[in-house]
């Protein structure tokens, strides 16, 4: 059984401020076997705390480690694994909740706090990827959501929000859409939708459907296409597929399975679609997927120019605000492919304010808030 001992750190310079981790991975004799130093944006000192941690757990994951000793200088981060004290951030809830998860992976784990003169290693990787800031880059830079032009269809969509007439809106898709697991039991981006719209809006008739399947492909989608979709007439549907197409099918078989999908909702529905495309995976994680997910994305945009449709673009958002904080790449993941409950979070924040009823000031949009 291959034990592993971790050290790990976090530093913020500011709190918050440039973070970054550090990781060094000793095997049993006590050799160093790798060493991270990675910068994550601005950040608090607390979750760049927890995600060193979590990088040091995916590390000792991919290593094959069936045991681990996480050794940190922190008290509080230990003391809260241990369940001694609360966690009471909600982002640091969601990182303490994946990172609980990632230790259950192990035959053996342990999170145990050191002198600091013992963390020496980690504490000076961290500190000096937190110098690292990239040029360019403010501290005080503000996230800014940027919402797609406006589109002869997305109006024509937005106008059913306005109408007396009840909608029934269709979401079909693979696990991400469908929802379960990684959001630990809180509400995913579809049930967010049917709060802000049969909730908040008042339109308590309209009807949100859900026929999305972990594991599914557009192939599969289009091979059971009059279960999944058609029997319900729906008004919209909205599809986010690709995450699994990129690993199972061709580029050309997902195209041509894609818009068999719109073809049929074309010929035999009055509904009208939406695409969206999917997120990123946690980079480095998935090589297969990671290669492959940007001419998918690519190919979703393409399906939208070249059927006049709107395209809800996750994947360009994501993107940028992984660019602007690298932090919310563990916040915003329940796994390698996954969104966690935050993920969800930043999808319903950007397709609500592509449908026009993103408001500030209401509750469900202020529970959908990611910073």
């Amino acid at each position: 059984m291959q034990k592993l001992r971790i050290a790990i750190d976090g530093a913020s310079r500011g709190n918050p401020g440039a973070a970054g981790i550090g990781v060094v991975v000793y095997n049993q004799a006590g050799e160093v076997i790798r060493e991270i130093s990675e910068y994550i944006g601005e950040t608090t000192n607390n979750v760049a705390e927890y995600t060193a941690l979590i990088r040091g757990l995916e590390e000792g994951l991919s290593l094959g480690a069936a045991s681990v000793r996480i050794q940190t200088d922190s008290e509080l981060l230990a003391r809260q694994m241990a369940g001694t004290y609360r966690v009471r951030s909600p982002r640091l809830q969601a990182l303490h909740e994946k990172a609980r998860l990632l230790l259950a992976r192990f035959e053996s784990a342990a999170v145990v706090c050191v002198p600091r003169e013992e963390n020496q290693p980690a504490d000076k990787l961290a500190s000096d990827a937190a110098g690292r800031r990239p040029a360019g880059r403010s501290p005080s830079a503000q996230r800014s959501l940027r919402f797609s032009r406006r589109s002869e269809e997305m109006d024509a969509i937005r106008s059913l929000l306005n109408s007396e007439q009840p909608v029934k809106w269709l979401f079909t898709g693979d696990s991400i859409t469908h929802g379960v697991y990684y959001t630990l039991g809180q509400r995913d981006y579809v049930q967010i939708f049917e709060e802000r719209v049969r909730g908040e809006m008042g339109r308590s008739r309209d009807l949100v459907i859900r026929t999305a399947v972990g594991g599914w492909t557009t192939e599969l989608v289009y091979a059971d296409i009059e279960w999944n979709i058609l029997q319900f007439d729906p008004d919209v549907v909205s599809i986010m597929l690709g995450m699994n197409d990129a690993c199972l099918l061709t580029l050309d078989d997902f195209g041509r399975h894609y818009r068999a999908i719109l073809d049929a909702i074309a010929e035999k529905t009055h509904a009208r679609a939406i695409l969206h495309t999917p997120n990123p995976v946690v980079p480095g994680s998935d090589p297969s997927r990671e290669a492959s997910l940007p001419a998918i994305v690519e190919r979703v945009r393409a399906l939208g120019t070249e059927r006049g449709l709107p395209v809800v673009d996750h994947w360009a958002e994501w993107q940028r605000a992984w660019q602007e904080d690298p932090g919310r790449i563990h916040t915003w993941m329940g796994d390698a492919i996954h969104p966690s409950v935050y993920g969800h979070r930043a999808f319903a924040r950007l397709l609500l304010g592509e449908l026009g009823i993103w408001d500030d000031s209401s509750p469900c949009c202020r529970f959908a808030v990611i910073t």
